[in-house]
């Protein structure tokens, strides 16, 4: 859980640095900033709060991860 959060978070990092958080649809901004702002919840607590699914949520936190490894 604390691996998982830590390369999310590193993700929702390189997308800001790099200027592409804003760029990305809605509900993955949203996604991206439950998780800044809840960094110690598990994925199962954050999907509570989104009010999705666990296996969305995780889907929406695999495609940031995704989004900034092609950032390069």
């Amino acid at each position: 859980q604390v691996l998982a959060a830590r390369s999310q978070l590193q993700a929702i990092a390189a997308l800001h640095d790099a200027g592409a958080l804003s760029s990305l649809p809605v509900v993955l901004r949203g996604t991206a900033q439950l998780r800044l702002d809840n960094p110690e919840l598990t994925l199962a607590e954050l999907s509570i709060m989104a009010n999705v699914a666990r296996p969305t949520l995780a889907a929406r936190l695999r495609r940031l991860i995704a989004e900034a490894e092609a950032l390069g």
